[in-house]
């Protein structure tokens, strides 16, 4: 018995260019950061959340070179195009630790943050819970 080969097409891309309204909502150029994307709430659509990541350039979304625990969401509208602003995020609640290289996985409206390295390069084992559904870390 043979097996068939399957051909998928490749998916498209295109380049969106992301803007915000001031510096100090900007994410700035990051690595080891998350981006995930959550369903829609009974008050927002769909977005995506930015969180944490490492920065090798200064500026002024909070200055100096290092690890961070900002975090940052874009509101999806899929009517004709999606809106590219990114807000900055302050949920109530005790917000992770400073890190990056770490995981997140969205679970409804949740998204889940564990683990990963902080700046003084030591590795946690932490995990956060984002409910989207009040603005709140558990």
């Amino acid at each position: 018995m043979g097996s068939k080969s399957r051909v998928y097409p490749a998916p498209n891309y295109r380049y969106l260019e992301s803007y915000w309204d001031t510096d100090e909502d900007a994410p700035g150029p990051r690595c080891g950061h998350t981006l995930t994307a959550v369903a829609a709430t009974k008050t927002h659509g769909p977005h995506l959340i930015m969180f944490g990541g490492a920065t090798a350039i200064g500026g002024s979304n909070g200055g100096a070179v290092g690890i961070r625990n900002l975090l940052y969401c874009c509101f999806l509208v899929f009517i004709l195009k999606f809106t590219r602003f990114f807000n900055s995020l302050r949920p109530a609640g005790e917000p992770p630790s400073p890190r990056a290289a770490h995981a997140a996985a969205a679970v409804g409206t949740m998204v889940v943050f564990q683990g990963g390295i902080g700046p003084a390069g030591h590795s946690t084992d932490d995990l956060y819970v984002l409910d989207l559904t009040n603005d709140k870390f558990k």
